[in-house]
C-alpha cells in the first residue's frame, strides 16, 4: 500500500509545476524587491535552462486561498528569497528536502516575487502546493527513498558478504559501484539539504563522487568482464577519462565555474560509455552477459538525459528519479544475479576438472617414474606435451589447475578473458578423452 501511495505521490509531484508564472532574468542584478514590480515578465514556459545560470525573478501572481507552501525543487540553487508588492519578505521556512517557504495568503496577498540564484544549471521547477497535500507527499517521497535506499544498501551488504567468503573482486567493485551511484542519487534528491548539509563543498563533493563513478566502474568491468585483458589500450583510454574527469573537477572546486561541472560529467559519461560498448562487444555470444549489458545501455542512456544533458539544459526523454531509480533496482537484481550464477558455473567446472585430471593423473604418471603431480618440471611437461598434444597454455592450465588456483587466478596469471580459459579446458577436455562437457558429467556422475 505503502509503495502505491509513493508512486501516486510521485506522479502527483510531476503536475505541481502546470500554472504559470513570470521569469526575468537579473544579468547585471539590477533589481531589488521594489524595482522588479516595474519590470517586464516574460512566461515561464522552459523549466530548465542549463547552463544560462544566475539571477532569476520569478513572479506568481495568483495562489488558491489557504496557506501554501511554495518551492523550488532543484539540488543546486544558491539564494532563494520571497517577497510581497510592498518589497517585504513574506515567507516562512519549511522543512523540505528543497528550498521551500510557507505563504500564509491571509497576512499577505500575491502577487509574490521570487529572487532566486543558480551558480550551476538553472533549473527552476517551481512548485506551489497547499501544506496539507505536500505533507501527504513528502510522506510518500519519505518512505520512497528509504525503501529505494535501504534496498541500495542491503544489496551492498550482501555482495560484501560474498566477497567475504569467495574472495572475488568482482563483488567488492559492485558494491561500490552501487554506493557511489546511491549517492549521485542522494544529492540530485537533495537529501543533504534535508539534513542541514549544504554549501559549495557539497556541490564540489558531487562532481568527484561523479567522477569516481568511471574509476570504480572500470575497476569491476576488469574483474567481471576481464576487459583490458582482451583490449590492452582501454585501459589507457578509460584512464585517460578518468584522469580528465578528475582534474576537471579539481578545476571547478577551485574556481566554481559552471563548465568545468558539465565537461566533468561529460567525460565520465564517455568513460562509462566506452566501458559498456566494449562489454558488449565481448559478451555478444554469452546470453546472459548480453542481456545485461544491454539493460545497462538503457541506464546509460538515463544517465545521459538525467545527468549530462540536464546539465545543459537539454532532455530527451525528460527522465523523472523514479524512473532512473527503477532501471537501477533492475540492474541490481540481474547483475547480483549474473555474477553468482557465473561463479557458480566456474565453480563447479574446476571443481570436475579436478576430479578428471586425478584420474588421468595416474596415467600419466606411468609414463614417467619420476615426474609428480606436486612438482611438475620441464622434462615432465614435454611428457604431456608428447603423449596427448597438448598446447603450452594447455600444459599451464593444466598445472594451474593440479595446484588448487581458481579460474580467475588462472585468468589473471595467463592474462586471457575467463571465456578464453573455458575454451582451453574444454579442449582438455577433448584431448584426455572426454568428448564433451556433458559425456564428462555422466562418467563421473
Amino acid at each position: 500500500m505503502r509503495i502505491a501511495t509513493y508512486i501516486c505521490a510521485m506522479l502527483a509531484s510531476c503536475f505541481l509545476y502546470a500554472q504559470d508564472y513570470g521569469v526575468l532574468r537579473d544579468q547585471q542584478d539590477e533589481f531589488n524587491a521594489i524595482t522588479i514590480q516595474e519590470a517586464d515578465f516574460e512566461p515561464l514556459l522552459k523549466e530548465n535552462r542549463g547552463t544560462v545560470n544566475g539571477t532569476y525573478w520569478f513572479k506568481i501572481d495568483s495562489i488558491p486561498a489557504g496557506d501554501h507552501v511554495i518551492e523550488i525543487r532543484t539540488s543546486h540553487l544558491n539564494t532563494f528569497e520571497i517577497y510581497d508588492a510592498a518589497g517585504d519578505p513574506v515567507a516562512t521556512p519549511y522543512k523540505s528536502n528543497y528550498p521551500a517557504y510557507l505563504v500564509r495568503r491571509s497576512s499577505s496577498p500575491p502577487p509574490y516575487y521570487i529572487k532566486a540564484q543558480f551558480d550551476q544549471e538553472a533549473y527552476f521547477p517551481i512548485a506551489v502546493t497547499s501544506e496539507a497535500d505536500l505533507a501527504a507527499t513528502s510522506h510518500g517521497e519519505m518512505f520512497g527513498f528509504g525503501l529505494f535506499y535501504g534496498t541500495v544498501l542491503f544489496v551492498i551488504l550482501i555482495n560484501l558478504l560474498f566477497f567475504s567468503i569467495f574472495k572475488d573482486r568482482t563483488f567488492l567493485f559492485y558494491g561500490l559501484l552501487l554506493f557511489v551511484a546511491a549517492l549521485c542519487l542522494a544529492f540530485r534528491d537533495n537529501l543533504f539539504y534535508l539534513f542541514d548539509l549544504e554549501g559549495a563543498w557539497t556541490t564540489q563533493l558531487e562532481l568527484f563522487i561523479h567522477a569516481s563513478i568511471s574509476f570504480i566502474g572500470g575497476l569491476f568491468a576488469v574483474n567481471y568482464l576481464k576487459l583490458y585483458n582482451q583490449f590492452p589500450k582501454l585501459r589507457f583510454i578509460v584512464g585517460s577519462l578518468c584522469v580528465i574527469s578528475f582534474s576537471l573537477a579539481v578545476l571547478y572546486a577551485m574556481t566554481e565555474q559552471y563548465p568545468y561541472f558539465v565537461a566533468s560529467d561529460i567525460s565520465t559519461f564517455i568513460a562509462i560509455a566506452v566501458i559498456w560498448i566494449t562489454g558488449i562487444y565481448v559478451s555478444k555470444s554469452e546470453w546472459l552477459y548480453f542481456m545485461i549489458i544491454l539493460v545497462y545501455a538503457l541506464n546509460v542512456y538515463l544517465v545521459l538525459d538525467f545527468f549530462v544533458l540536464h546539465n545543459i539544459g537539454l532532455n530527451i526523454l525528460d527522465v523523472s528519479p523514479l524512473a532512473l531509480k527503477i532501471g537501477i533496482l533492475l540492474d541490481m537484481i540481474l547483475l547480483t544475479y549474473s555474477i553468482v550464477y557465473n561463479m557458480q558455473i566456474i565453480r563447479v567446472r574446476n571443481r570436475k576438472l579436478r576430479r578428471e585430471l586425478a584420474s588421468y593423473h595416474k596415467k600419466v604418471e606411468a609414463l614417467s617414474s619420476y615426474a609428480e603431480i606436486t612438482d611438475v618440471n620441464d622434462d615432465y611437461l614435454e611428457t604431456l606435451i608428447e603423449e596427448y598434444n597438448l598446447t603450452n597454455k594447455e600444459v599451464k592450465v593444466l598445472q594451474y589447475i593440479s595446484e588448487g588456483e581458481s579460474s580467475s587466478r588462472i585468468a589473471e596469471r595467463l592474462q586471457i578473458s575467463t571465456k578464453r580459459l573455458m575454451e582451453t579446458i574444454e579442449s582438455l577436455y577433448e584431448k584426455l578423452g572426454v568428448e564433451s562437457l556433458a559425456t564428462f558429467t555422466s562418467k563421473i556422475a
